[in-house]
């Protein structure tokens, strides 16, 4: 037993010895992940159909660290004077309740950005997919 591939029967990928395992790339802001298999053409990139509500990475919903970060978000930017994007119920005037509505709702205009462990590789998801 020389080393540890051979006992798992997985080849360990060493990124010094191989430069191009780590020039693998992610991808361009606003462009979606994906991942390689054989449901790619020639140029490893799926076709414009494969994109279509596809959650590549995480959950198919929204996890409730990313609803946190959403609702604090838009809390802040309501109470900084952004507009509401829904109509306020009468006597509701706290931006937090006011962001969990519009979150409930659907309007808000947010993406999520997953990222996989290798830190290059992301998918931004739009908010309304997980919902």
């Amino acid at each position: 037993m020389s080393s540890r591939s051979e006992v798992t029967g997985v080849p360990i990928l060493n990124f010094r010895e191989n430069p191009a395992l780590f020039e693998s790339g992610g991808t361009q802001p606003g462009e979606t992940a994906y991942s390689r298999s054989s449901e790619h053409n020639s140029a490893g990139r799926p076709s414009p159909a494969d994109f279509k509500k596809k959650i590549w990475i995480g959950p198919p919903k929204l996890t409730r660290f990313e609803r946190a970060r959403v609702v604090g978000a838009r809390a802040l930017q309501i109470a900084m004077g952004a507009p509401i994007l829904i109509e306020p119920p009468k006597g509701v005037w706290n931006p937090i309740d006011i962001a969990l509505r519009e979150l409930e709702s659907g309007v808000l205009p947010i993406t999520i950005r997953r990222t996989l462990p290798d830190g290059v590789t992301y998918q931004d998801i739009p908010l309304r997919w997980l919902l």
